[in-house]
């Protein structure tokens, strides 16, 4: 324990001298777009990227496009290339959801130097990266490792660090799940990694997101719509914005009934999207986010229930 003190101490120390090189205003290509969409699968990816024409209205209002490791390790260099010619040409910037705080990597700068090499292949293929969003720091290290807030706090800000360092002009948020913690855990989270930040020079978060389970409203189980609601009002107080994924929280129900669909999908995010807005909140920006493998179709967004569908009905009802 003496060991790792000081190593932390050290790793601070560190931080410190380089925090005043790490505070670089995001590029304009770089800003909080309003709508992001990731893609249910990789092979649904491609049939966007191969058809653009099969979702042209529902391609016209998003801003970003999320993707992780595994959509670039399905893909040849010449794939690369054409991809980021691809979103180029639609103005729509890349967003990649990383690990700060994983199984393989507990510690902020480990985690950056094992997953700097993927980064940089896009780099090298003339891609920008607009922004990083970190995939449950705080979730991974207090619930699946059994580590204390303290080290998430400083590991994180580590990790922050490295990135901010490395691409300046990127953004960086944080995702976390709600309410598998409370809104004053959020809030208490967010206030400490952002005091940290402060501590160290480096420019706090651009964004926080929350990824909601919003089956667990239901019949008063756990966390409330208007709990979710004070989450975005703290961080518009401490300057943040707030960010909020839209998915088919049902999904176990609907399979276990035996009635999983398409229909599932697009039925999930249009209440999430109807709920939220009853509270009179609007986020910042709107994530429509599939990781269930649902749709099976991506395409195209004048056929009922594909994703580009609900992606361009979900716009056009509740993104302000």
């Amino acid at each position: 324990m003496v060991q790792i003190g000081k190593r932390l101490q050290m790793a601070a120390a560190l931080l410190l001298v380089a925090g005043a090189t790490v505070s670089a205003t995001p590029s304009e290509s770089a800003q909080l777009k309003k709508l992001v969409i990731n893609a249910p699968s990789t092979d649904e990816l491609k049939q966007m990227l191969a058809e653009e024409g099969k979702w042209k209205d529902a391609r016209s209002a998003v801003g970003s496009l999320l993707l992780v490791e595994g959509n670039f390790k399905k893909m040849s260099n010449d794939e690369l290339d054409a991809f980021i010619k691809k979103i180029d040409a639609w103005n729509i910037s890349l967003e990649l959801e990383v690990g700060a705080i994983k199984e393989w990597a507990h510690e902020g700068e480990k985690s950056f130097t094992v997953q700097k090499s993927w980064w940089d292949r896009i780099t090298k293929h003339g891609g920008e990266i607009s922004s990083f969003a970190m995939d449950g720091p705080r979730e991974n290290a207090l619930k699946t490792l059994h580590l204390s807030e303290d080290f998430a706090v400083e590991q994180v800000a580590q990790f922050i660090v490295n990135v901010r360092r490395t691409y300046p002009q990127a953004l960086i948020g944080d995702v976390e799940p709600y309410p598998a913690s409370t809104t004053d855990e959020h809030n208490h989270w967010i206030d400490r990694l952002e005091q940290r930040l402060k501590e160290l020079g480096v420019r706090g978060l651009d964004f926080y997101r929350t990824d909601v389970n919003w089956v667990a409203f239901k019949g008063g189980q756990q966390g409330s719509w208007a709990g979710l609601k004070a989450i975005e009002d703290h961080c518009h107080a401490k300057k943040i914005k707030f960010s909020l994924v839209y998915w088919a929280s049902d999904y176990p129900l609907a399979k276990a009934a035996g009635h999983l669909n398409d229909k599932t999908w697009y039925d999930g995010i249009m209440t999430a999207g109807h709920a939220y807005a009853q509270t009179g909140a609007v986020p910042d920006q709107f994530v429509i986010e599939s990781w269930i493998g649902l749709p099976k179709e991506a395409i195209p967004d004048s056929k009922d229930y594909t994703f580009t569908r609900s992606v361009r009905d979900f716009e056009r009802s509740y993104v302000h």
